[in-house]
């Protein structure tokens, strides 16, 4: 028999399907190849189209398989793996997780939920993650390092992007460490040590090993009268100017107002050195902020003449105990009679 057709087939009872003991074969029209074989070993086919639902109990093998393509949905229950059997490159587990041996190369961009961490090291020690709020870059072991290396310079910026970046660290290539406030500079590592811009506000103590350098103000105008001492550029005031005058009055100010510097609580020291070569030259008096301020003059009284020569120092320890309220003790120092 080389041919039967038919709609149904049953068994002799007609009560049920037909069993092949041996198996089905079909060709093709020319009868030159197996299209499909039903045996005990399963279902073997060339090529099979099937427009409803495929349910298979046990494993689907893909032998030679070069692509699998679907429009829907695939599940894999107990994961996926990928590469060969003994040297699997990736496998996707059921809890959700990508396992990957070799390198994950990310075309676009990386998206994660706010909390979702990206762990790295054997037992998850750096953790990099965003929680909603703040981003975070943690080494959460305790007794190992967090590295930040560059070839070249380091910079460390904040900014929302809309008013632009600030630098706030900015570490050069083999050379010095800078700290900024509001994108300018207020602290340098120098090859001698460090630089500091502004003014320094110590609340404890402050113990200097080595030698501290004081810039001072020098100018050839003799002190006469009425005379400025601006603090901004430095405490220490110095004139080769001979002295003239008598009953002089020195105003000591700053840019933006000692008033404005000092706190309650706080003090500054101003010294004043001048050239003189008469005894009839000296300084009695002072204003702060171009307001007279009455004078504690160690002694017990205010100085009434000059050194005949050499130099003249006059020191005022200023002590703020009130807004635009003083106290001041003042020092005369002769160096010759």
């Amino acid at each position: 028999m080389s041919r039967v057709r038919s709609d149904k087939f049953t068994n002799r009872a007609a009560t049920g399907p037909c069993t092949f003991t041996h198996g089905m074969h079909s060709t093709d029209t020319a009868g030159t190849g197996i299209g499909v074989s039903l045996g005990y070993g399963g279902i073997v086919a060339v090529g099979a189209t099937i427009s409803g639902n495929l349910s298979v109990g046990g494993t689907i093998t893909y032998e030679d398989t070069t692509n699998v393509d679907s429009t829907g949905i695939v599940t894999a229950r107990n994961g996926i793996k990928v590469g060969q059997p003994t040297g699997v490159g990736a496998t996707f587990n059921p809890a959700g997780d990508l396992v990957v041996a070799g390198v994950a190369t990310v075309g676009t961009g990386l998206s994660m939920p706010d909390s979702a961490k990206a762990y790295f090291g054997t037992s998850g020690d750096l953790q990099i993650y965003h929680n909603g709020s703040h981003g975070y870059v943690e080494n959460t072991v305790d007794g190992q390092d967090l590295y930040l290396t560059s070839t070249k310079d380091v910079y460390i910026k904040t900014g929302d992007g809309a008013t632009g970046t600030h630098t706030v660290l900015y570490a050069a290539d083999n050379a010095g460490v800078e700290l900024r406030y509001d994108n300018s500079k207020k602290f340098e590592t120098t090859t001698s040590g460090a630089t500091i811009t502004g003014d320094i506000t110590i609340s404890g103590g402050l113990d200097v090993s080595g030698t501290m350098v004081e810039a001072f103000t020098s100018t050839t105008t003799a002190w006469s009268t009425t005379n400025d001492w601006n603090i901004t550029n430095g405490n220490l005031h110095f004139t080769s100017g001979n002295l003239g005058g008598t009953n002089n009055t020195i105003d000591i100010y700053s840019t933006t107002g000692i008033n404005t510097d000092l706190s309650v609580g706080q003090a500054i020291n101003v010294t004043g050195i001048s050239s003189v070569n008469a005894t009839t030259a000296y300084v009695n008096a002072i204003t702060i902020d171009g307001i007279a301020n009455s004078v504690n003059w160690v002694g017990g009284t205010a100085p009434t003449a000059g050194g005949g020569s050499g130099f003249d120092t006059y020191t005022f320890n200023i002590l703020k105990v009130g807004d635009a309220t003083f106290h001041v003790i003042g020092n005369q120092v002769l160096t010759s009679a």
